[in-house]
C-alpha cells in the first residue's frame, strides 16, 4: 500500500507543478521523500524501542515490523525544508 501511495503521490504532484508552472523535478521530490520516510519511521522505531535494537540489531533494522508513522513524518518535513533550500 505504500507503494501505491508514492506512486499517487508522484502523479498527483506532477500534474500540480505542471498547472502551477513550477520549475523541480516531481520524481527526485518523491524519491527523496520516500528514502528519509522509510528511514525516519525505522529510525523512530529504533530510538523508540532500544532494548530491542541492541538485543538483534540486524534482525530489528531489516524486518518489515516498526514503521512508526510519526518518524516517517518528520524525516519527511526535514527532507523538504533542506530541499527547498
Amino acid at each position: 500500500m505504500a507503494w501505491i501511495a508514492f506512486i499517487a503521490a508522484y502523479f498527483v504532484l506532477r500534474d500540480d507543478m505542471r498547472r502551477r508552472r513550477l520549475p523541480g523535478d516531481p520524481m527526485n521530490i518523491i524519491l527523496v521523500l520516500v528514502i528519509a520516510g522509510l528511514a525516519g519511521s525505522k529510525l523512530y522505531h529504533v530510538l523508540e524501542q532500544p532494548s530491542e535494537f541492541f538485543a538483534d540489531p540486524l534482525g530489528m533494522l531489516f524486518s518489515s515490523y516498526g514503521f512508526a508513522w510519526f518518524g516517517g513524518f518528520l524525516a519527511g518535513v526535514l527532507a523538504l525544508i533542506i530541499m527547498a533550500r
